[in-house]
């Protein structure tokens, strides 16, 4: 595609994410008024363990999916990501599980007996959506990705409030996030399903399956390896902090933190949720091309600058009038971090939207950032508990740390963009 071709795709993609953040964003604001900031708190200790179980359970061979020269090898790699996703992701809840109930995780005062069930079902849910993901932008299918985005957050939406209604708590929240998911996954595929089941469900044994993924797995063990890493300790990174939060302040400030960042995060998701597949379709073109990389890299860091500095300024703006008429008093954190929250935001979407690492074969580099990047920010956050800094000392500095690191990945998709390589 053209450029002017991929931002008509990126609008199509950003209309569906656009519309699962303005569900999301919607639900969050109404589950705020039925729930404790305790039960967030203790929410985002189940999310977080189970977007590290999305991020290496399957090994990342979903995103060898666009770099296949055919269909079939894509396909492949495809059914392999979901096959390698069920045993491996229930082996690793159970672990997870063991030694959350035996206290020996941060945040082991929210686990529950039913995270052993909720957990594995979630984290391959996950995977299924990457893989379809990863899949329909190959086939171009950008509407379909789009539909499928605001079911799955519909789903969800609809899930977590009944179950605060029924008065469930945190189990509500969590399996409502589950159910949700799958209904969700399930009702954008009907068609697709629907046509699968009048062929006939008769196909490959399953043997030649498992034969066929660690054929894959074979190929792409290098890549997959770092980038399996790399999204392990890309996640903690990210999903550390509140569990950090519930361990040392408690799960009130975890809740508050974690609705902070669920908001500022919201333009952030839709962005790049819209921008980051195709510039991923788009780069991996210019690079087997041989031309208009680097222009291509250029202009798109610029844009993502400008739209997110004009929407971090508005976002703070509005913050101070907006937040305690929208969440209520008892949220009035809120109101103070989101404003430096979205300070990192301008740098983590210009910074973290655009990659080039696994299309010219650089994932070692990435890995490399990614533990420096994880150290970094356990260090702020451990080194802010025993200063006794308290939650707005803790906010800002990572949000500074965040921007200098960001800014790193900046620079260093420009000089792959100057001399790339391929894989």
């Amino acid at each position: 595609m053209t450029f002017k071709e991929s931002i008509g795709a990126m609008l199509r993609l950003a209309s569906g994410s656009g519309s699962a953040q303005v569900i999301q964003f919607g639900s969050a604001l109404v589950l705020a008024r039925l729930l404790e900031p305790a039960v967030f708190g203790d929410y985002t200790v189940f999310f977080g363990y189970g977007s590290m179980l999305i991020a290496i359970g399957s090994l990342k061979l979903e995103q060898a999916i666009q770099l296949q020269a055919t269909d079939a090898q894509a396909r492949e790699f495809g059914r392999s990501a979901l096959l390698v996703g069920g045993p491996l992701t229930f082996l690793l809840a159970c672990l997870l599980g063991t030694a959350g109930w035996l206290g020996w995780l941060p945040g082991s005062q929210s686990w529950r007996p039913d995270w052993f069930a909720a957990l594995p079902a979630f984290a391959w849910l996950g995977i299924a959506f990457n893989t379809a993901t990863a899949w329909h932008i190959r086939r171009a299918r950008f509407a379909l990705v789009a539909r499928m985005r605001w079911l799955m957050a519909g789903g969800v939406a609809a899930g977590q409030i009944a179950g605060a209604l029924c008065g469930l708590g945190l189990t509500g929240q969590i399996w409502g996030s589950v159910l949700g998911t799958f209904v969700g996954l399930t009702t954008a595929h009907f068609g697709l399903l629907r046509a699968r089941w009048s062929r006939g469900l008769a196909g490959t044994a399953f043997d030649e399956h498992a034969a066929g993924a660690a054929a894959c797995w074979t190929g792409w063990r290098e890549h997959s390896v770092n980038l399996v890493l790399a999204a392990l300790v890309g996640t903690a990174a990210w999903q550390i902090p509140p569990v950090l939060l519930r361990e040392f302040w408690g799960a009130d400030a975890a809740g508050c933190y974690a609705l902070a960042f669920r908001i500022s995060s919201a333009p952030l998701a839709i962005l790049q949720a819209a921008f980051s597949d195709i510039a991923y379709r788009e780069t991996t073109i210019r690079l087997q091309a041989g031309a208009g990389l680097r222009e291509y890299v250029r202009r798109s860091i610029l844009a993502l600058f400008v739209l997110s500095a004009a929407i971090a300024v508005a976002a703070t703006l509005a913050t101070p009038w907006g937040v305690p008429a929208v969440l209520g008093a008892r949220w009035h954190w809120v109101a103070s971090l989101l404003p430096w929250m979205m300070f990192s935001f301008v740098f983590r979407l210009t910074g973290g939207t655009l990659s080039l690492f696994t299309q010219t074969g650089r994932t070692g580099l990435f890995l490399a950032w990614q533990v420096a990047f994880l150290l970094a920010h356990l260090a702020c956050f451990a080194g802010a508990h025993y200063a006794g800094l308290g939650l707005m000392g803790v906010t800002i500095a990572a949000a500074l740390v965040q921007s200098g690191f960001y800014l790193l990945l900046v620079l260093a998709n420009f000089s792959l963009a100057a001399r790339p390589t391929r894989p």
